[in-house]
């Protein structure tokens, strides 16, 4: 994965998906173009949209190829997902994937119920 022309700092806090934009607005290119430029996004399986895992929590294959690409340390990608929220905030860690979590229920509860209020 070669590096991005231009990357940005996260700001303190910051989302996945608010840097995805920041980032995207600075390129000049769609998020979801961006995420595919950094492994976030498959466009095999979905095509103008990023699955809700990049906002929740990557995995150690994929923090890799952001952060190269995007020239952030594991850290700093890290804190762009909701996965810190894990402990403190019990739906997030429902929300993870783990053994006893159905594929189909791992991204359901956080994001269903808090986006029709």
């Amino acid at each position: 994965m070669h590096p991005l022309p231009r990357s940005l700092s996260p700001i303190q806090d910051e989302s996945m998906g608010s840097f995805l934009r920041r980032l995207s607005y600075r390129l000049s290119i769609s998020p979801v173009h961006l995420a595919s430029l950094t492994g976030l996004h498959n466009t095999d399986r979905q095509r103008n949209r990023m699955g809700r895992h990049a906002l929740m929590e990557l995995d150690s294959g994929i923090t890799t190829t952001f952060g190269q690409a995007t020239r952030l340390t594991r850290e700093e990608v890290t804190s762009l997902t909701l996965s810190a929220w894990k402990y403190r905030y019990p739906p997030v860690l429902r929300s993870l994937p783990g053994p006893n979590t159905p594929a189909v229920d791992r991204d359901r509860h956080v994001w269903d119920a808090a986006c029709r209020r």
